[in-house]
């Protein structure tokens, strides 16, 4: 049986139709080098979390050096050197000393990708669940945190969390994402840090805000 809900932190915020953010989230998909920095985004985004922990004790609970940093696998199968962003930025929280990178999910079934999907052909929480599997490993861990690079309605993490639930009865899970999706209602700017819960309804979920 899928979660009922997930608890989830956002550092950025974007609105899918809107121009100018096109590129931010291009940039952010390819983890390019930012302009005049020598940096990838990932590792600015990491640096940024990391600073404003202290700031923001809301997002404490999603770091520290016993959480386990899980990927959130691509909708694709993957193959040797694929750029995966959501192990990049697990990877770069790791190096800052803000949880441990834990590659235990993986996808064996294809799904459609949401961002190139009518909303009602998106894959669903049960979709992910039924495409993934956690691989064999040793470690119990007792925290876990789901990196993500960007969510809409939150499918994928639902589903991964469901797996993970299923494997490590005992841990917490909750999952940290780079940006959210937003529309133009609930939109305030592209640095907009919070918590907030994806909830499962009927046979599909929701953020809430």
């Amino acid at each position: 049986m899928l979660l009922s809900n997930l608890k989830f932190g956002a550092f950025l915020t974007y609105v899918p139709k809107k121009e100018e953010y096109k590129g931010f989230i291009q940039t952010l998909k390819q983890d390019k080098v930012l302009p005049n920095s020598g940096i990838t985004i990932c590792e600015r985004i990491a640096k940024e979390v990391k600073e404003k922990l202290s700031n923001n004790p809301k997002f404490s609970e999603f770091f520290g050096s016993d959480v386990y940093l899980v990927p959130v696998p691509k909708s694709s199968l993957m193959k040797p050197g694929m750029l995966w962003v959501s192990k990049r930025l697990a990877e770069e929280f790791s190096k800052l000393d803000m949880g441990k990178v834990f590659d235990c999910l993986e996808r064996k079934i294809q799904v459609t990708k949401s961002s190139l999907a009518e909303p009602k052909n998106r894959p669903k929480p049960i979709d992910h669940y039924n495409s993934i599997i956690v691989k064999k490993c040793l470690e119990e861990p007792k925290k876990i945190v789901l990196i993500d690079d960007v969510i809409t309605r939150g499918a994928t993490l639902l589903g991964c969390a469901t797996r993970l639930k299923e494997a490590f009865p005992d841990a917490s899970i909750k999952a940290f994402v780079a940006v959210q999706s937003m529309n133009d209602k609930n939109f305030k700017k592209i640095e907009d840090p919070y918590t907030s819960y994806i909830t499962l309804s009927n046979d599909n979920c929701s953020t809430n805000r």
